[in-house]
């Protein structure tokens, strides 16, 4: 079984490359098929941090796209959800309340 995470982001540069090293670190590469990041027209350097993380963890099929329509968060999802290619879906919800270091890892 192959895991698609995809993680929509609006100005998430403070918290993202942590988030991004939690789930390769946690995360048997075996298990991920990719990890799609939607950044819906952040005005900070989320796309970037991204880019420049998947560069540098070519080990793992790491995107950035773009939401096509601002601030239009469920048919962003939609869309990756239908693009997805693997076998389950993980989304995860941006929150400074929650620490995926905390979070048992997934076997």
């Amino acid at each position: 079984m192959k895991l698609t995470i995809i993680m929509p982001v609006y100005n998430e540069e403070y918290l993202i490359g942590k988030m991004l090293v939690d789930i390769v670190s946690q995360v048997l590469l075996e298990i991920i098929e990719e990890i799609i990041v939607v950044d819906d027209h952040s005005v900070d350097t989320t796309a970037q941090i991204v880019s420049e993380f998947a560069q540098n963890h070519i080990a793992f099929d790491i995107k950035v796209v773009s939401n096509s329509t601002p601030a239009d968060f469920s048919n962003a999802l939609r869309f990756r959800i239908e693009k997805a290619r693997g076998d389950l879906i993980i989304h995860f919800i941006f929150s400074p309340l929650h620490n995926i270091s905390s979070a048992p890892p997934i076997q």
